[in-house]
């Protein structure tokens, strides 16, 4: 049996007492209706000093005798049955709970039923269930049921003298069997203005050994509540233990349940090109989902720049932020030190600490709370996952477990993406295209520049990328983009010449050394070899189509190097691509 079957199960008995007690009430205000003689009188019980009860059906009725003036009732025509409807034994509102439900719905679904029936059975005015917050030294109101017109309208109120904070520091229950108007205020927290109840009746509701909040009940009527009172309100907090363990545990099993589906959901994403920043993407996109979060951020080590650096960062309802390539202190800040440390940091609320989050001159959070999580593999750390929240205490223990866990999945795909690179370090050769892996293509290209500017010939380097690359990839998959790159290699390489440099640059670029050739000869070879692809028709499947290229050619001049020629034909052949491809530029 699930949790969700014990709540449904404690909601259905709970509503069947309520129609009884229901059913109780009606049954008094008919008896106001009736003759005096037939009224059932008070019967005093020894046990509650003095408090009157009334018996409906035990009730012992005065002898009448037969007058023509009151003839009896003709009861000829009632029916007990007539009083009583199937509604009075379901609820409708319980169809609007469902195994899909969220747990917290839930829970204050069926909070506010048990408070419904816990006024009905004590005749209350008021009951009301409140949080202990010991931490911050104050109760907070979860829910109530009340036919007060003056119920506060704050929710939080501080631990000081009043009854229910006394119940809360103590641990015990306390009844009150008068209270006096002018004490009303000082004893009863809940009121935004005097109510003049008259007694008061709190029980503490613990959960395991530990006291969490106090159910309360007050009433207008002096000496309402007795011994037997707490007997019967200790079911009731028994009770609402049972909801809580209930409520925590479904909640903890949808923290897993959504951690799992987050794993699955990065996993689908994990297609090529998969690079740091596609991770840490996906990533800020599933805590988003996950959180109330409103920016997180993916902390990252920049080889380039040999320092930690915000790698890619989202404000919800937006594609970036501000703090996207900050850099990180890892010194003096809260991120840096969960890095350094390789341990969470959680900060509940930070305006009540001085901290700097990242590194100073960052965008300013003056309140809120912030959750840090490292991203660790069992080899080593790669950085930390920061989360924002402009809500204090709006990240929890359970934040914390579940990114710490998703945050080792990615570490792992992380380390998979580095062990990637030290092995193709050790590679000379592409495995996909059989050209040049891009670090023995620099080489050679440096080898080449070398020789040509010792035999004093012209010396040109293009870099070439297959336009549309998005919507081929999701057209044709990455498999079927992985063939049309090795479609493009092989046109590359049976068009230039048998010592012509050819290497990957990355995922989608070529890179080409024209030793020999001048920048306007490169840029006729390049047009050649755009036509050449262009009229190339690739089969994959039962498929068949063809692709376009864009170029970017820079020739050597005085004191220039490979790495500047390299970054210009880049700069070159991004713009053609922009203008919509199938072009050669050169710089």
């Amino acid at each position: 049996m699930n949790f969700f079957s014990i709540s449904i199960g404690f909601s259905t008995l709970l509503v069947a007492f309520s129609s009884i007690f229901s059913r109780r009430k009606k049954e008094e205000k008919s008896t106001e209706d009736k003759p005096e003689g037939l009224k059932p009188k008070p019967v005093r019980s020894s046990g509650t000093g003095g408090q009157t009860l009334l018996f409906d059906d035990l009730s012992v009725y005065p002898k009448r005798t037969s007058s023509a003036a009151s003839p009896p009732p003709d009861v000829s025509g009632t029916s007990i049955s007539s009083e009583f409807e199937v509604t009075n034994f379901f609820d409708r509102d319980i169809e609007a709970i469902s195994v899909e439900t969220d747990p917290r719905v839930e829970f204050d679904f069926l909070l506010g039923k048990v408070l419904n029936i816990a006024k009905e059975v004590l005749f209350a005015h008021t009951v009301v269930f409140a949080w202990a917050n010991f931490d911050k030294h104050r109760m907070v109101i979860e829910a109530k049921s009340t036919n007060a017109a003056n119920f506060t309208l704050n929710r939080r109120f501080p631990m000081e003298s009043d009854l229910v904070s006394q119940i809360a520091a103590s641990g015990k229950p306390q009844i009150v069997s008068r209270i006096e108007p002018t004490n009303e205020p000082d004893l009863i927290p809940y009121y935004s203005e005097k109510e003049y109840v008259k007694s008061f009746v709190g029980a503490p509701v613990f959960f395991g050994q530990r006291l969490v909040g106090v159910l309360a009940a007050d009433s207008k009527a002096e000496d309402a509540f007795g011994i037997e009172t707490l007997s019967l309100l200790a079911h009731f907090t028994k009770l609402l233990s049972v909801l809580i363990k209930s409520y925590t545990d479904k909640y903890d099993l949808q923290l897993e349940s959504r951690g799992f589906a987050a794993i699955a959901r990065m996993h689908e994403r994990l297609v090529a090109p998969v690079t740091p920043a596609v991770v840490a993407e996906m990533f800020i996109d599933e805590a988003l989902s996950l959180t109330d979060a409103e920016r997180v951020s993916v902390t990252l080590f920049d080889d380039d720049k040999q320092t930690w650096r915000v790698i890619r960062a989202k404000h919800r309802g937006s594609q970036t932020d501000a703090i996207e390539n900050l850099e990180v202190d890892l010194n003096a800040s809260v991120v840096g030190e969960s890095i350094r440390t390789n341990t969470p940091r959680l900060v509940r609320d930070i305006s009540a600490v001085q901290v700097i989050r990242y590194s100073k001159g960052e965008p300013p959070l003056p309140a809120g709370s912030f959750l840090v999580v490292p991203l660790t593999s069992l080899q080593r750390g790669y950085g930390a996952i920061a989360l924002e929240s402009p809500t204090p205490h709006g990240f929890n223990a359970r934040d914390e477990h579940l990114f710490s866990r998703l945050g080792g999945v990615v570490a792992n795909v992380l380390e998979v993406l580095v062990l990637s690179d030290v092995i193709r370090e050790f590679v000379v050769v592409d495995d996909l295209t059989g050209t040049y892996n891009k670090r023995a293509f620099l080489e050679r290209a440096k080898e080449e520049f070398l020789r040509a500017a010792d035999q004093g010939v012209e010396f040109s380097v293009l870099l070439l990328g297959v336009d549309n690359m998005k919507e081929l990839v999701d057209r044709y998959g990455a498999g079927g983009f992985d063939q049309i790159l090795v479609n493009v290699s092989q046109i590359i390489r049976a068009s230039g010449r048998p010592y012509d440099v050819v290497g990957r640059y990355d995922y989608n670029r070529f890179g080409i050394v024209l030793s020999g050739m001048s920048a306007n000869d490169a840029y006729l070879w390049s047009e050649k070899l755009r036509k050449a692809v262009a009229s190339h028709v690739i089969s994959i499947g039962d498929k068949t189509f063809s692709v376009t290229i864009s170029v970017g050619v820079c020739g050597a001049t005085v004191h220039t190097t490979v790495d500047e020629m390299l970054l210009n034909a880049s700069q070159v052949l991004h713009k053609s691509m922009e203008s919509g491809g199938n072009t050669v530029r050169v710089f």
